[in-house]
Formats: structure tokens, C-alpha cells, sequence
């Protein structure tokens, strides 16, 4: 980790949520709209609700890792409990530890649902894998095909694109 993305990890508020809560909340959301999200729309979208939260909050939203796959990032607790429904839409809540949100971070989560929310798994895929993203950052470097993404990766990432 470069001494930058050490820094940008070194102090943040933590939120300890579950991924899947953060995951659970995009589903209603979508559900709300009579829309539904495949597991790679809403792995991705999980994504982004931790990369804008660490820019715009300075908050870890959720304790567990990210890690760079072949298709992007993904959190391997949301793979494996979205995983059955394979390219089709979630269809029930997943498994996780309960979470209150508070206003903050549903106004980020529904940021989040109107930006990206549209956007189809493909298209998601590529703005993931865009040059100099966090994902690119580790892939490209990669020692094995599940390598965890620095939090400061992402942070500073997330933070250039804030501007």
C-alpha cells in the first residue's frame, strides 16, 4: 500500500454496518421503483455506497473487504449470499446483521440508487474497470484472482472524483 492510500485509511469514522444491509437497503429501493438488481448490479452498487461514503463522510460504512475480481470489485459475503440467483433478479432480502441507518447514510444510499441505479451490470462493469480505478489498481498488479482493495485505494479514488 502506497504511503498515500495508508493515510487516507489511517483515520475514518466506522460505521461497522453489514454489506448486505448496505445491499438490503439498494434492493428496497429498487423494489420501491418496481426494478429489481441482479447480484453483479448490486455488488457493484455496493461498491459505491462505500467509496462515496469514505469521500463525502469520511465513513467506512461496512466492515468487510472489497476485493478485485475478474468482473470488478466485490464483497465476497454479498457474492455468496446473492449468488443463487445467478444473472436473475434478487428476489428476497439477504441474510445479515441487522442495521439501523441513519439519515445520512440513506440520503447516501439513495445518491447512490439514482446515479447508478439504472445502469446494467455491463455498464457497471466498465466503470469499475476504468484506468486508475481502485480495482484497476490491484488487478493489474494482482498476485491472486481475489486480492483485497486498500480502503485508502478506494477513499482517494473516490475523493479525486468528488473534486
Amino acid at each position: 500500500m502506497t504511503r498515500d492510500a495508508q493515510a487516507a485509511a489511517d483515520v475514518m469514522i466506522e460505521k461497522d454496518y453489514d454489506a448486505r444491509a448496505v445491499a438490503n437497503h439498494l434492493l428496497f429501493l429498487a423494489r420501491n421503483d418496481d426494478k429489481w438488481f441482479t447480484p453483479l448490479q448490486v455488488l457493484k452498487l455496493t461498491y459505491y455506497c462505500q467509496g462515496w461514503g469514505l469521500a463525502i463522510f469520511n465513513a467506512r460504512l461496512f466492515y468487510q473487504e472489497i476485493e478485485a475480481w475478474r468482473y470488478g470489485p466485490v464483497v465476497p459475503a454479498i457474492y455468496h449470499a446473492a449468488k443463487k440467483y445467478v444473472d436473475g433478479p434478487i428476489t428476497e432480502r439477504l441474510d445479515a446483521r441487522k442495521a439501523v441507518f441513519d439519515e445520512e447514510d440513506l440520503a447516501l444510499f439513495r445518491a447512490v440508487y439514482l446515479k447508478y441505479g439504472s445502469y446494467q451490470g455491463k455498464q457497471l462493469i466498465t466503470l469499475t474497470h476504468k484506468p486508475g480505478s481502485p480495482w484497476d489498481q490491484i488487478w493489474s498488479k494482482r498476485a491472486t484472482d481475489h486480492d483485497i482493495i486498500p480502503i485508502g485505494v478506494i477513499k482517494n479514488y473516490f475523493l479525486r472524483l468528488k473534486g
